[in-house]
C-alpha cells in the first residue's frame, strides 16, 4: 500500500511540477561583469545565484574586461548583449533580465534605452563619464582623442587614461573613436541620460554597497533619480564595498526577480 501511496504522491508531485512550469514564463539574465573584470571574476557568486534558482543564465566577456581591453564600441557592445539576450530567447526565455556590476550596470542601463526588456539590475553601478572625477581625470585624453578624430584618425589607435573604483588608473589602448564612445560625458554611454531615457515599463533594481565609496554613492544616488518616475524602481543597499555587491546581493535579487509580474 505504501508504495502506491508514494507513487500517487510522486505522480502529483510531477504533474503539478508540469502544470505551474507551462504557466510560468522562463527567465534568461544577461550578466554583464565590471571593468577589467572578467565573467568568473566579482560577478560569478551573483550569477551562480542565479543558476541555482533555475534560471537561464548568460555572461559575455565584454569589450572592457581585462584581456579584450575595449576592442569593440558601444554599437558593438549592444550588439553583443543582443546576441546573449536572443540565445536566452532561443532556450526558451520568455522574460529578459539585464544585470550588470560597475561598468556592467551602465552598459545594461544603455542597452535598456534601445531594446525592451522585464528589468534591469544596476550592481554597484559605475562608470560616470559625465562626473567631475570622470571628467577631470579623462581630460588630456579626450583632448588627445578627439585630436585624432578631426585629422581623420579616428580608427587609430592610442594609450588613453582609463579611471576605475577605488582610485585606480591605468592607461589602455584603443582607436580614438571607441575612447569618446566611453569616455566623452555627452557620449552615448552618459550615465544620467542613460537612466532618465530607459523604455517605459522596464522594472529596475538599483543596488549600492553599505561600503561604496562617498563618491560613487553620491553618484549612484543621482542616477537613480534620474529614472522616469513612472518606472518601477527599487533602490536598495547591501553589506560590503564595491567589490563584494554582486555576491551579496544575490538574494534581494531573487526577492525581486520572483515579485516581478508575469508575462501574460
Amino acid at each position: 500500500m505504501r508504495k502506491i501511496v508514494v507513487g500517487v504522491l510522486c505522480w502529483f508531485a510531477m504533474w503539478s511540477f508540469f502544470a505551474l512550469g507551462a504557466e510560468t514564463p522562463e527567465i534568461g539574465i544577461v550578466v554583464l561583469h565590471g571593468k577589467w573584470d572578467r565573467p568568473g571574476g566579482h560577478i560569478i557568486d551573483f550569477s551562480s545565484a542565479m543558476e541555482r534558482a533555475g534560471y537561464l543564465v548568460r555572461t559575455p566577456e565584454m569589450t572592457w574586461s581585462g584581456r579584450r581591453s575595449y576592442d569593440a564600441g558601444v554599437a558593438a557592445m549592444e550588439a553583443e548583449i543582443d546576441a546573449a539576450v536572443e540565445q536566452l530567447r532561443r532556450q526558451g526565455a520568455r522574460m529578459i533580465i539585464v544585470a550588470g556590476h560597475s561598468f556592467g550596470a551602465a552598459g545594461a542601463v544603455r542597452y535598456a534605452t534601445k531594446h525592451k526588456v522585464d528589468g534591469v539590475i544596476a550592481l554597484a553601478p559605475g562608470h560616470y563619464p559625465e562626473g567631475k572625477y570622470f571628467t577631470g581625470v579623462t581630460a588630456d585624453s579626450r583632448r588627445k582623442a578627439q585630436a585624432m578624430l578631426d585629422a581623420g584618425q579616428a580608427d587609430e589607435s592610442g594609450w588613453f587614461d582609463d579611471p576605475n573604483s577605488g582610485g585606480r588608473l591605468k592607461q589602455v589602448r584603443m582607436t580614438a573613436r571607441t575612447y569618446l564612445d566611453f569616455f566623452d560625458p555627452a557620449g552615448p554611454m552618459n550615465f544620467g541620460a542613460n537612466a532618465a531615457a530607459i523604455l517605459p515599463g522596464t522594472a529596475v533594481l538599483w543596488v549600492v554597497g553599505q561600503s561604496e565609496e562617498n563618491g560613487l554613492k553620491a553618484m549612484d544616488g543621482q542616477v537613480f533619480g534620474r529614472l522616469s518616475e513612472g518606472l518601477p524602481a527599487r533602490q536598495v543597499s547591501v553589506p560590503g564595498g564595491h567589490l563584494e555587491t554582486p555576491g551579496n546581493a544575490a538574494g534581494v535579487a531573487l526577492d525581486w526577480i520572483r515579485a516581478l509580474p508575469p508575462k501574460p
